[in-house]
């Protein structure tokens, strides 16, 4: 039952995200925490139902692989406009609180099941489903994002109709110095360093130089940075 749950999943996976990579990952992670889960009472010299370890065994994989789903499905479209460093801040940042308001539910469920039934199967299936929920969790948000970022290269190889952001790549800039305007007058005006931010996510430093000449302005910038690589133009 075991083998048939995790071959269903990765299946579902390897189709959905189109990688080779990512079904590895996740699956890999989950199962961890459930073998963690199911080595407590090892440890601890307590016994397990065989039924309620083919149970947790299908449920905490199907119920928590959700979360890494999330997770990877957000790292995977902010990576495609960010670095590696960035794309897990931003994931964490959008995914922590429905992660962490899923696996609540979920973790009080299974105490509430641990603490009130008196059937003895029941009860442990309870224990089992909170501590496992737990685990899973803390892996998720823990272990995943590292993960995601140590094989991001193999993960951008076998993944397909992906192309992850590459800082080193020169960006390619449509630059024409200067803007012609109508104007009535002589002067010339240069601002101090601006700051501002594309929607596709790239923080951009330039000089602006407006020259006006007659019945001209001309709008010169200099230099332009993005993300720190700095470009001089024409």
């Amino acid at each position: 039952v075991n083998l048939i749950a995790i071959g269903a999943v990765f299946v579902v996976l390897l189709l959905s995200m189109k990688s080779i990579t990512i079904p590895v990952i996740l699956v890999l992670a989950i199962e961890t925490a459930i073998w963690i889960n199911l080595s407590v009472p090892y440890f601890t010299n307590d016994f397990v139902f065989y039924i309620a370890y083919l149970i947790i065994s299908s449920v905490q994989l199907g119920a928590t692989v959700d979360y890494a789903i999330l997770l990877t499905s957000r790292y995977m479209e902010v990576r495609e406009t960010a670095s590696k460093k960035k794309t897990i801040v931003e994931t964490l940042r959008s995914t922590t609180v429905s992660i962490m308001t899923s696996a609540s539910i979920l973790t009080i469920a299974g105490l509430l099941l641990w603490k009130i039934s008196t059937h003895g199967i029941l009860s442990q299936l309870g224990h089992l489903l909170a501590r496992g929920t737990a685990l899973s969790t803390l892996i998720v948000l823990f272990v995943i994002p590292g993960m995601l970022y140590i094989f991001d290269g193999l993960i951008q190889k076998t993944t397909v109709g992906v192309k992850f952001f590459n800082k080193k790549e020169k960006e390619d800039i449509s630059y024409n110095p200067f803007v012609e305007m109508s104007y009535i007058g002589t002067d010339k005006i240069e601002f101090p360093l601006k700051k501002i931010k594309l929607l596709k996510g790239y923080n951009i430093e330039f000089n602006l130089i407006i020259e006006l000449y007659a019945d001209k302005m001309f709008i010169n910038a200099e230099k332009i940075v993005v993300d720190g690589e700095k470009y001089i133009l024409p």
